[in-house]
Order: structure tokens, then C-alpha cells, then sequence
């Protein structure tokens, strides 16, 4: 599988998460507003866009193609930009890679950023047949929140 990506400018990195069913186009307008001030780099999630096809459409299948994105230009500690389902995954990435994101600029996720900030208990949590996450009240409003020192806004 080939992940289809673009990348303009220098400096801090910018890498965009798309949401599910979005290209990186979506953030056409955004690039065209940050160029020249940051390293932008987009890309497509498989099946998406000008990425090849997979079988795999899981969560973890995205997560892989995030991991390998990350591969790509973690060597500066990039900013995670998602949006949607790409909001959740930069979560999900950030909480179970401590140390390799600088931050997180998260648009209209579905994930309540507290499900991550121990990620080994999610993890356990989701083997247990019959187990349900819960979300407390207050992770529904909106309000910074620390995930493994990054400062998130829910």
C-alpha cells in the first residue's frame, strides 16, 4: 500500500489527520493560510483519495498509516492537526506514543480525550468481554486536559 502525501514549507511541522471519508484537499484552504509559516504535510488514509486500496479498514489499520506518517516526519516532533476521525486518531497516537508529538490541534473529534490518558487501561479495558468505556460528565465539556503533557482542548 502507497499513502498519498504532500508536503510544502519549512520549519515546524504541521501533519493533518483527515476525517473519515475526507481527502487531504479538505485542507486546502487551511495550507493555503498557514504556507510559508510552517512545514505542512498532508496525506491520505488508505482508501482515501490518491492513496492505493486495503482490505483492512479498522481503527488499527488508520492508526498504521498514522504510525507510518509519523516514521516520516517525526524526526522534528510534529503537531498533529485532526479533524473528525482524524481527531480521535491523533488522540489515540499521541497517548500511545508519549514524547514523539508536540501538540495536538484537534476539530469536531468524537473521542473524549480522558478513554486515552492511560492508554494500557484502555487497552485492558477493551479485552474484557462485556466491558463498556464509560464517559463521565465532565469530559463533555469543553476545557483543557493533560494526555501524557500534551494540552488538548475536549
Amino acid at each position: 500500500m502507497q499513502l498519498a502525501v504532500s508536503e510544502t514549507g519549512q520549519g515546524q511541522t504541521l501533519l493533518f489527520f483527515n476525517g473519515g471519508g475526507a481527502t487531504q484537499v479538505s485542507w486546502k484552504r487551511i495550507i493555503g493560510a498557514l504556507k510559508g509559516q510552517y512545514r505542512l504535510v498532508t496525506f491520505d488514509f488508505r482508501n482515501h483519495g490518491k492513496t492505493t486500496t486495503s482490505r483492512s479498514t479498522s481503527l488499527e489499520s488508520f492508526l498504521t498509516d498514522a504510525e507510518v506518517m509519523m516514521d516520516k516526519v517525526a524526526s522534528d516532533r510534529p503537531i498533529l492537526v485532526g479533524w473528525s476521525l482524524g481527531a480521535d486518531l491523533a488522540v489515540w497516537y499521541a497517548a500511545s506514543h508519549p514524547g514523539r508529538v508536540a501538540g495536538l490541534f484537534l476539530i469536531d473529534g468524537a473521542l473524549p480525550v480522558n478513554l486515552v490518558s492511560d492508554p494500557d487501561d484502555v487497552r485492558r479495558r477493551q479485552k474484557l468481554p462485556g466491558s463498556k468505556v464509560s464517559v463521565p460528565d465532565e469530559t463533555r465539556r469543553c476545557g483543557e486536559r493533560a494526555v501524557n503533557s500534551l494540552r488538548v482542548c475536549i
